[in-house]
């Protein structure tokens, strides 16, 4: 019976003679001067070469895995950098210039809930004229910030002692500030389609739909989504 021929025995790693050959490739004028890199194979590795090329005294140079890469390229790095940071900024400035943005508070027209010196952060998107919700619109060419307390289809009136009447039903609110009705329309007022009602919660100190009436909602230009308190040093 012929016998099988023998494959190289699997050593722990191939030296660059069983890789390159005798001797190294002509190195051009231009060219790196350094030696190739000794290549170092696992256990593993060697024994799927030996059973790939069996009698063979070295392996072709393209089935040997390099380990390692090219040096470092110091103006690419560069680059890099800077096109990170490009895409970066232009991230940021499409994210806070038409999804969110922010505004200070001044004044004490949403007070407790925002004091004067408060950082609001907004969203510009979604539906914008819910009941309830903490906005920021503008008025008489000013950015004001208020609580719609009506939407579309609401009468809302203020009694002798400053309560004020949604539909004509007296609201329960958690801290209770005088409201008086001003003298820009008369009372019950319904709320037009397309617009909101909206007041701050210091009332006595507020801005809002009492001076500048309902509140388009085209004008509303985001909703409160958190608050950055500003602390004392």
């Amino acid at each position: 019976m012929a016998e099988k021929p023998k494959g190289t025995q699997p050593s722990d790693e191939i030296d660059r003679s069983q890789i390159w050959g005798p001797s190294p490739p002509a190195l051009g004028p231009d060219a790196d001067a350094s030696p190739p890199p000794l290549i170092t194979l696992s256990k593993v590795e060697n024994e799927i070469l030996a059973k790939s090329y069996p009698g063979k005294k070295r392996y072709p140079r393209s089935v040997v895995p390099v380990s390692g890469g090219q040096a470092a390229d110091p103006a690419r790095e560069l680059r890099n950098l800077l096109i990170k940071a490009g895409v970066l900024a232009l991230s940021l400035f499409l994210l806070f210039g038409f999804v969110f943005g922010f505004t200070p508070m001044r004044g004490a027209g949403m007070y407790p809930s925002l004091k004067d010196g408060d950082l609001m952060l907004y969203y510009r998107l979604g539906d914008l004229g819910v009941f309830g919700q903490v906005v920021l619109y503008r008025a008489q060419g000013e950015d004001q910030v208020g609580r719609i307390v009506a939407v579309a289809g609401d009468a809302v009136a203020f009694s002798e002692n400053g309560q004020f009447l949604l539909n004509g039903a007296v609201q329960q609110e958690a801290v209770f500030y005088p409201s008086y009705a001003g003298d820009l329309a008369p009372y019950p007022l319904t709320v037009p389609e397309g617009s909101v009602f909206i007041l701050g919660d210091g009332r006595e100190n507020a801005l809002d739909s009492r001076d500048f009436g309902p509140i388009s909602i085209k004008e509303i230009k985001g909703r409160a989504v958190t608050v950055f308190r500003r602390r004392q040093i």
